[in-house]
């Protein structure tokens, strides 16, 4: 006979989740100094998310409307990474006819940097 015990589960990591999401924040208002964006590295899933919650860079939604603007209506991929001391979002843009390119974003303006 095998026992569950999906309410204790669920409560336990409910109650985890803010402690996490703290945690994440603290770590990306920290990793954001000189060594995450001198590494010219880019943040993982959750420092990402980290630094949208945190009002530190642009939403993804702010991103898809640069994108936008020069004329892709598809966002394929998006990550944040540091360039020369700062923030952008790298993405890779897709227009109407299917063609790509690569955009650099600011992540704290959302001003388009370069498109290749």
């Amino acid at each position: 006979m095998k026992l569950s015990f999906p309410s204790l589960h669920h409560s336990f990591a409910t109650q985890r989740r803010p402690v996490l999401r703290l945690v994440a924040a603290t770590i990306v208002a920290v990793g954001l100094s000189a060594s995450t964006v001198g590494a010219q590295g880019c943040l993982s899933g959750a420092e990402t998310r980290a630094a949208i919650e945190s009002g530190q860079v642009i939403p993804l939604a702010s991103v898809r409307q640069a994108a936008n603007s020069r004329g892709y209506n598809e966002v394929a991929s998006a990550s944040l990474c540091g360039s020369g001391g700062s923030m952008v979002w790298q993405v890779v843009g897709v227009n109407a006819s299917g063609g790509s390119a690569r955009l650099v974003i600011n992540a704290t303006s959302g001003a388009v940097m370069s498109e290749r």
